[in-house]
């Protein structure tokens, strides 16, 4: 786009195409607005310490299964599993707000879910389950990435991170989920039943206005 910008034709010009129209993007790459969730499980390493190896297979599949299901029954695709985190994509409306309330949904039901499997669990296991959630919306480039057999539809972008890091602030803020004001305003939070304020987010240059609450699962829409 920057070289045809820079281009000044003084004659005919015939133009070969790079790309087929009909190519699909996965494959070559595009870039769109998306909302990235990360969700962690707390205190994993400690139960893996602690539980039979068996055992931690059982409860690590649950926790899957069941952060899994909200996030796929409020329209986001799981995309990947990092140990014990989770990366999902709310991309299925061309509408922000859509997306934006529907990863808001996941993980408030995710919260709620978490605390019914805690509570199941703690009858067989000593351990509690709890996890910390992030949410951030924006532009990134989304297509098929990887090598051989783990190729697959991924996203990488500022974006990305920022949800990754608000996830990980969830320790420090002792809170279940932070989110970033554009989301919750587009999700149609009541926001002022959020704490908020504007912090540093490593790997960005300005601020980042957030709002944070220790419950994910009392989320309220307006």
């Amino acid at each position: 786009m920057r070289l045809a910008c820079q281009l000044k034709p003084v004659a005919n010009l015939s133009v070969t195409p790079l790309m087929n129209p009909e190519t699909d993007f996965d494959v070559v790459g595009k870039e769109q607005e998306t909302v990235m969730l990360f969700v962690d499980l707390r205190n994993f390493t400690k139960l893996s310490e602690t539980t039979l190896p068996y055992d931690v297979i059982y409860i690590f599949n649950k926790y899957d299964a069941t952060c899994g299901k909200a996030i796929e029954a409020n329209s986001g695709r799981l995309d990947k599993f990092i140990g014990d985190r989770i990366m999902a994509i709310s991309e299925v409306s061309d509408s922000i707000e859509v997306n934006c309330k529907g990863a808001v949904k996941a993980a408030s039901e995710i919260s709620k879910q978490i605390k019914m499997l805690s509570q199941d669990l703690s009858k067989e296991f000593s351990a509690e389950l709890k996890c910390g959630m992030g949410i951030h919306t924006g532009q990134s480039i989304v297509g098929m990435m990887g090598y051989g057999d783990t190729v697959s539809r991924t996203a990488i972008s500022d974006n990305v991170n920022v949800a990754s890091r608000l996830e990980q602030m969830t320790k420090a803020y002792n809170s279940e989920l932070i989110i970033s004001k554009q989301v919750a305003v587009q999700a149609g939070l009541k926001t002022s039943e959020f704490v908020g304020e504007s912090v540093e987010v490593r790997g960005r240059n300005e601020k980042l206005d957030i709002v944070s609450t220790p419950e994910a699962y009392q989320l309220q829409f307006s």
